[in-house]
Order: C-alpha cells, then sequence, then structure tokens
C-alpha cells in the first residue's frame, strides 16, 4: 500500500474530477482496502456536493484511490485531502 498522511478517523474530502472543485464527498476514513488490485480509501460519506449543490447520498461508503498511486489518466492520485 502507498504511504499516505490521510489516517483512519480523519474527515476528508474526495474530488471527483480532477481540477473541478464543486463536485466532491465528504466523509470519514473508515478503513483502507484493495479493490480490483488497486489500494484504496473506505470513506463513510456524511456529505455530496455535485455542481456546487449539496445532493441527497446514494452512497453509505466510496472507495476512491489512495493518494500516490499512478493514475489511469496518467500522473499521480491525489483527490483526497483532510479537511
Amino acid at each position: 500500500m502507498k504511504e499516505t498522511n490521510v489516517q483512519i478517523g480523519d474527515k476528508v474530502r474526495s474530488m471527483d474530477f480532477e481540477q473541478i472543485d464543486n463536485c466532491y464527498y465528504e466523509g470519514i476514513i473508515v478503513g483502507f482496502v484493495n479493490v480490483e488490485m488497486c489500494d484504496r480509501y473506505k470513506i463513510h460519506v456524511t456529505k455530496r456536493v455535485f455542481n456546487g449543490e449539496e445532493k441527497c447520498q446514494r452512497e453509505d461508503f466510496i472507495y476512491p484511490p489512495i493518494n500516490g498511486l499512478e493514475s489511469w489518466m496518467g500522473g499521480l492520485t491525489k483527490g483526497v485531502t483532510v479537511i
């Protein structure tokens, strides 16, 4: 698993799209998992924002890739930040 400064219990924001700051989830890190050979955060969702507006939550948990992994779009993943 890649090193990360995000820890279990941290309140985080997970961005849906790179360079778009009005679509994201907020929640609490509850663990780390491996899904389809990719290390991921397990985040309990507390808030969902799309196009700048808070929306009803559809997911209890999301699983974004851990920061610092190679992205399929090139570069490294960096979408989860502590808030």
